[in-house]
């Protein structure tokens, strides 16, 4: 370093003497120690200028979507979109900069001698609005702090209130932390700054206008590009653009808007190479607000033609499917609509073969029920064709009036994504009155039969299924008989749909696995209504060697009135594969204490948990699922409510062994009218996966403005929070 070289050469001329080496090394050692805190203070500048940057961002938003923390460091997603990151706990700066904003929104910095205006020569520098700027700080080579006021391009040294430099190295005790307190309680975010000043913003979780694009989009003369733009719980938008420029936002469909953005013609009037912003305000059904930015960048390339096309699936029936299509630089577009099977298709195919689009919505009727598709399209403009866009969709099922007789007739039908025919899995049995079930095999119930399980012997292969959709029927199990799942063979499978499946009487669990060393394939619960006893477990498992590959519950509603487990088995280390809870909707009364799994050892491959709605349900041991290890695990757009007083915090996941090694977990809200809240980890913060994000605590009631029913277990959120909890 020059720098250096000088202080040292300007020392030895000092002393008048040739030094001795003691001196010279003694003065070299200072020299390193001055180095070396400065290139440690350089590390850890960057944390610092993130830190200013989060804060003058919060003090200019009005809400945000979602905040975690992980190791001191917090993660926030504005309702805008952008995300930023606070650093809570010490940034290893010695005389770090405290920095707060006076009443009238002017940058203020204190750096030990008393809070003093930033100045850019004499004018201060505004905080907030769109004459906002962030300082970027720096330290020079002799330990001094340096202001940069042009994003980082020149640096200028900084001067205190006594107009010397402002060192940067600790003087006596180290300032820690940068931010005194970060924490959400009732749903606000809450930042105090290290003078004692706050920042208060309201967590939304159900807002958000985003829009899909990575640092500055470059445009030439008249250039057009679509972007998409994810919207929730928006109400109303307005777009701003810059003299030249134009933008159009289309209307959302499923939380999904195309904003087309169109370049002006380069003129004399249009100053080429300049940045600026597409800006969209958001406001939500709460009268909450938001700015999403795009920044572009017009430039003097040639005028480009290129044709674009941008495609999201809409709204599904059981014979059409509806696509958006936005398209830019184009005269005409084509599509080929095929099934998800199929071999996507080449664009030349797509121009010889395909269909003639127009506007920007696409229905296509008469299509199969329960079936993937794929539209494919391609943009065109002249002889010049685009880039083929694609998206899937899949139609609903249709209701069946009898799966017996498609069974009966030799159709393959499908129940809880397996499929059955009579050729593979032999002759069924239609029950039209109340009767016994006594071994294994495929049975269809009429609308209101009540089948009671009596059997003994091992099952293989178990289906139970009401034979007409919407018109349920019951299996009931006598005393002390239970399902034993015989593992030892393939293609094992217990299935159970549309089944009010009435455990409420039986004295002992309802099924178990029986056969060592093997795991049987597949349990799965399909819109089933579960009763359970209030003594005894779903499923039981007594040893280590006893597991289950795919254990579902799919659109079920769950009456909770037991103390007891879904699945259980202690301390028993059984290693499981797949365990998926989807769509469900959880009823319980505040009182008591419930688990999807209750064991300290059982080891899972993966846990997903999407889409379900817990209603005054207590965990047992404040977890849901208590386990051993878990490998993968997704918890998303689940809705957590209480009107009920919780005794403690609650969580989704435990693993007890701390080995998650990935998966996601995002998306989450909770509402509870009290201090307590509902967590996705044990401990209240992520433990082992990078970038999850914990529930959302709401500091109002989601169910206002929605459906609320417990008479008949119907619960809609407001519109706000309309993709959360199970889609009914």
């Amino acid at each position: 370093m020059k720098t250096i070289a000088r202080i040292f050469a300007s020392a030895a001329i000092i002393t008048g003497t040739i030094a001795a080496c003691s001196d010279l090394n003694d003065l070299a050692q200072r020299v390193e120690s001055l180095e070396s805190r400065v290139t440690a203070l350089e590390k850890v500048i960057p944390s610092l200028n993130e830190n200013i940057e989060a804060l003058q961002a919060l003090m200019s938003a009005g809400t945000i979507n979602s905040a975690s923390e992980k190791d001191g460091i917090w993660t926030i997603t504005l309702s805008s979109g952008e995300e930023i990151s606070l650093t809570q706990g010490s940034i290893g700066v010695g005389n770090a900069p405290v920095m707060s904003v006076d009443k009238d929104g002017y940058w203020m910095v204190d750096y030990g001698q008393g809070a003093q205006y930033i100045l850019n020569g004499e004018q201060k520098i505004m905080a907030l609005g769109t004459d906002g700027q962030t300082p970027k700080f720096g330290v020079d080579a002799e330990g001094f702090w340096t202001i940069s006021y042009d994003e980082g391009k020149t640096f200028q040294q900084v001067k205190g209130a006594d107009n010397k430099p402002v060192s940067a190295l600790p003087s006596g005790e180290v300032q820690d932390p940068y931010f005194e307190e970060v924490k959400i309680v009732d749903g606000i975010l809450t930042v105090t700054l290290r003078g004692g000043e706050t920042v208060t913003v309201p967590v939304v979780a159900g807002f958000l206008c985003a829009i899909e694009a990575n640092g500055t989009q470059a445009f030439a003369s008249g250039e057009t590009k679509p972007f998409n733009v994810t919207m929730k719980g928006v109400k109303s938008t307005m777009i701003t653009v810059p003299a030249g420029w134009a933008a159009v936002l289309s209307e959302p469909v499923d939380e999904k808007a195309t904003l087309t953005v169109t370049a002006p013609v380069l003129s004399k009037a249009v100053i080429a190479d300049s940045n600026t912003d597409i800006s969209i305000l958001a406001f939500s059904t709460q009268g909450y607000a938001a700015i999403a930015k795009l920044e572009v960048l017009l430039t003097d390339a040639p005028i480009v033609v290129t044709p674009v096309a941008n495609v999201s699936a809409g709204t599904a029936t059981e014979s059409s499917l509806t696509f958006n299509v936005a398209t830019a630089n184009t005269t005409s577009w084509k599509y080929i609509l095929i099934k998800g099977s199929e071999t996507a298709p080449e664009a030349e195919k797509i121009a010889a073969e395909g269909t003639e689009g127009a506007g920007t919505s696409l229905t296509i009727e008469g299509l199969e029920s329960s079936t993937a598709y794929v539209l494919y399209v391609l943009p065109v403009n002249g002889e010049d064709m685009g880039a083929v866009a694609s998206a899937s969709n899949t139609t609903k099922k249709a209701p069946i009036a009898s799966y017996y007789a498609l069974y009966n007739a030799g159709e393959t039908i499908t129940i809880g994504g397996k499929q059955f025919n009579k050729e593979t899995h032999g002759e069924a049995t239609l029950m039209e009155a109340d009767d016994t079930i006594s071994s294994e095999g495929i049975y269809f119930l009429k609308e209101g039969v009540t089948a009671t399980f009596n059997g003994t012997g091992a099952i293989k292969t178990f289906l139970v299924a009401g034979d007409k959709d919407g018109a349920p029927a019951t299996l009931k199990f006598a005393t002390d008989i239970f399902l034993k799942l015989r593992a030892d063979i393939e293609n094992t499978f217990a299935i159970f749909y549309n089944i009010i499946y009435d455990h409420s009487t039986a004295n002992k669990y309802s099924m178990t696995v029986n056969t060592n060393n093997e795991q049987f394939e597949t349990v799965l619960f399909n819109n089933c209504t579960i009763k359970q006893n209030p003594s005894t477990d779903i499923i039981y498992l007594s040893n280590a060697t006893r597991s289950i590959k795919n254990l579902s519950f799919i659109d079920c509603t769950c009456n909770i009135s037991s103390n007891r487990s879904f699945i259980a088995n202690s301390s028993v280390a059984s290693n499981h594969g797949t365990y998926t809870v989807h769509n469900c909707v959880f009823i319980g009364d505040g009182t008591k204490a419930f688990a999807l799994h209750n064991g300290n050892a059982a080891k899972y491959e993966n846990i997903i948990f999407t889409n379900n709605t817990f209603i005054n349900v207590i965990a047992a041991n404040k977890v849901w699922f208590n386990c051993g290890t878990i490998k993968q695990a997704t918890v998303k757009d689940n809705l957590f409510y209480t009107n009920k007083t919780l005794d403690d915090n609650h969580s989704v996941l435990n693993s007890k062994d701390a080995t998650i090694e990935g998966g996601t977990i995002d998306n989450n809200i909770c509402y509870t009218g009290q201090e307590k809240s509902f967590m996705a980890i044990w401990g209240g913060k992520d433990k082992w996966f990078d970038g999850v994000k914990e529930i959302t605590k709401l500091d109002s009631d989601p169910f206002d403005g929605g459906t609320f029913d417990l008479a008949n277990g119907k619960f809609v959120p407001a519109a706000a929070y309309a993709s959360y909890g199970a889609q009914r």
